[in-house]
């Protein structure tokens, strides 16, 4: 009987041990399923090596519970296409637990991300269905963890979204409209951290936690002291040059720009929009908002000709530099005279560098056809070489003013009655149809 008992004591026993042990205390749960966490789409915590293995707080931005951007501990991507790798990756399990989340969903997949480094763009290529669920806040709170974590990066200061398809490589690059503080931008519009401000509040933590604060007030940063700051050698230097913008009256004017002397400091100046002052003029400029174009350096060409004067050559060296617009970055024929307006910015700004006499114009390598006052261009012809210059475009200046008569007395009282002549305006600029080249008509 004893024997019995003892077997049967053994197999209680050994029972027990089988079953989930009781803790003395409640603990987290790393693994969270969907549904359980409000809102949120977990996903697994991403294990990247990338960069030099060390931790950043200063690239990627997640969501606080209260939908302002915060920036979370990772380890420090070398490139933006994987600063977005990580991005995509979410919060860990932990950081989800203090309230850490995300906008981007599961199904975003980034194709390509691309730098231009003369413009300080980035150019994010989404596949399809990616960021278009949750409504327009949401797509709000996506769009700007992008921007912000590329922006993190010293040589993006915007970024621009399309969208390709890989089932139809035909239709090329798709512009994608982007939602921000104000609205939804054009399709294509660039965006920067100004276009997120109201999600940029600060005073969280870097490893994600919100400090204490109301519901109706936000800290307010305290400003750091500003030392000293020792000149850098190496910087650029700055001069004041002039850049050519449009009146009211679309008439070339110059406006002005710190800008390095070099033709991508004016392209950059010049493709860049208008500031509040210059708007409150009537100051535009007829070069598309999202254009893009690399100025090549200028070359230079010896042009022959006989003096029948003189009976003598006569060599004329002219330096011509070339801009290679992007596709999409001229305006249209059919859009009146704008592409005459754009053409004539861009000879008038690159031309006021003394090594820049003419300029000439492509599209991605293909030349371009330009109309000017009298006309239209002709194809650009190494063997023949001539780009625009000024004076093909004179006729946009403003008029020059008529001086004032000196308001003395005059001693003949019939003078006194004498009006000043009118000015003649200048000829207006004449567009005959465009000619039908072949490859030089490309926009």
């Amino acid at each position: 009987m004893r024997r019995v008992l003892l077997i049967v004591l053994a197999l209680v026993v050994a029972a027990s041990s089988c079953g989930l042990p009781r803790d003395e205390a409640p603990r987290a749960i790393n693994t969270i399923p969907d549904g359980l966490q409000l809102g949120q789409r977990p996903t697994a915590t991403p294990v990247l090596p990338v960069g030099d293995g060390t931790i950043g707080d200063q690239q990627i931005y997640m969501l606080s519970a209260r939908d302002q951007l915060v920036r979370v501990l990772r380890p420090v991507a070398e490139t933006p296409s994987e600063a977005l790798q990580i991005l995509l990756g979410g919060p860990t399990s932990e950081e989800i637990g203090r309230g850490v989340g995300t906008a981007i969903t599961r199904g975003t997949r980034i194709q390509d991300v691309s730098v231009n480094p003369l413009f300080l763009l980035a150019t994010v290529d989404l596949a399809p269905g990616s960021l278009e669920s949750g409504g327009n806040n949401v797509q709000k709170l996506a769009f700007a963890q992008i921007v912000f974590t590329l922006t993190s990066f010293d040589n993006i200061e915007s970024v621009e979204f399309v969208q390709t398809n890989p089932e139809q490589p035909e239709l090329g690059a798709i512009k994608v409209p982007v939602q921000y503080d104000s609205g939804t931008t054009v399709p294509g519009q660039r965006v920067t951290r100004e276009d997120y401000a109201l999600l940029n509040i600060e005073g969280f933590t870097t490893d994600g936690r919100a400090p204490s604060i109301s519901f109706d007030e936000f800290p307010t940063p305290v400003p750091a002291p500003n030392p000293a700051s020792t000149p850098d050698p190496n910087a650029a230097v700055l001069a004041r040059l002039p850049i050519w913008k449009l009146n009211e009256s679309d008439q070339l004017v110059q406006v002005w720009r710190d800008l390095e002397r070099t033709q991508d400091a004016l392209i950059v100046g010049l493709f860049s929009g208008a500031d509040l002052a210059e708007r409150d003029a009537g100051i535009r400029s007829a070069i598309p908002p999202d254009a893009l174009a690399n100025p090549g350096m200028p070359d230079q060409y010896e042009i022959r000709t006989f003096d029948e004067e003189t009976e003598s050559e006569v060599i004329e060296v002219v330096n011509i530099a070339t801009v290679d617009f992007a596709q999409g970055s001229v305006p249209p024929v059919e859009a009146g005279n704008e592409r005459l307006l754009a053409a004539a910015q861009i000879v008038y700004t690159l031309t006021g560098l003394s090594e820049i006499d003419e300029v000439t114009f492509t599209v991605e390598g293909v030349p371009l056809i330009m109309p000017t006052q009298n006309g239209f261009s002709e194809p650009f012809d190494a063997a023949n070489p001539r780009g625009l210059r000024r004076s093909d475009y004179d006729s946009l200046l403003p008029p020059i003013p008529t001086p004032t008569p000196d308001p003395s007395p005059v001693a003949d009282p019939d003078a006194a009655d004498a009006t000043l002549p009118t000015p003649i305006p200048l000829p207006a600029p004449t567009l005959t149809p465009e000619p039908t080249l072949t490859p030089a008509s490309v926009d």
